[in-house]
């Protein structure tokens, strides 16, 4: 008898899963993993946005750096002269366009009266990903022909009595209009009514070069 019962036992314990148990388990299984499964998706949707965010900054912070140093008339030209090259970004191989209506034309820089500049550039990419950029500037009359002060001669003293449409040094540098500079970086093709990427706001003095009056 003792025999037969430790037989049962034996091929009772050996039958394995039943169809219903199989399919509890599962059950239970898709309950648990399901919400870690969308905690994954979630969390690369998040990165892959922070990093669009972060090279659209980038790419902002670039253009701004870059638009230093060049007047206005320099990038007209570039936006609308096809053999001039663009290169207010570096390795740029896309679009680059004015918008309302070129400033320079005939190899001739005109300046809008509005005092408002836009520019476009499509096909920006960055680490495989493709973003739009949209630089205006707008004249501040508030700081045009304000006191320029810090701009020293060649032995380091301060040149004083200096406003934005004074000469600055041997070279005549001429300061005409200070302009407040407006970046926008977009997804790319996405619509500029949609919520760019990122946003840079800074300023600039727009320059033009006098002719030396002497040594």
């Amino acid at each position: 008898m003792v025999r037969e019962m430790k037989e049962h036992k034996k091929r009772k314990k050996n039958h394995g899963f039943t169809l219903v148990e199989v399919l509890v388990a599962a059950a239970i299984l898709s309950i648990m993993v399901t919400p870690i499964l969308s905690s994954f998706v979630a969390i690369a949707r998040v990165n892959a946005k922070a990093r669009r965010k972060l090279s659209a900054t980038t790419i902002a912070n670039g253009v701004m750096e870059s638009v230093k140093g060049f007047s206005i008339a320099d990038i007209s030209k570039q936006c609308n002269g096809p053999t001039s090259g663009f290169h207010v970004i570096a390795g740029f191989t896309g679009t680059a366009s004015e918008i309302g209506g070129a400033s320079y034309t005939g190899g001739t820089f005109t300046p809008k009266a509005s005092g408002v500049y836009e520019f476009s550039m499509t096909g920006v990419v960055m680490d495989g990903t493709t973003y739009d950029v949209r630089l205006k500037y707008t004249r501040n009359d508030t700081s045009t022909n304000a006191a320029v002060t810090g701009v020293t001669d060649e032995h380091g003293n301060e040149i004083t009595g200096l406003t934005t449409e004074g000469i600055l040094g041997p070279m005549e540098i001429r300061l005409l209009t200070y302009y407040d500079v407006e970046i926008k970086v977009f997804s790319g093709g996405a619509a500029v009514t949609s919520t760019p990427l990122a946003v840079i706001n800074g300023s600039k003095a727009d320059y033009t070069m006098a002719t030396p009056t002497g040594d």
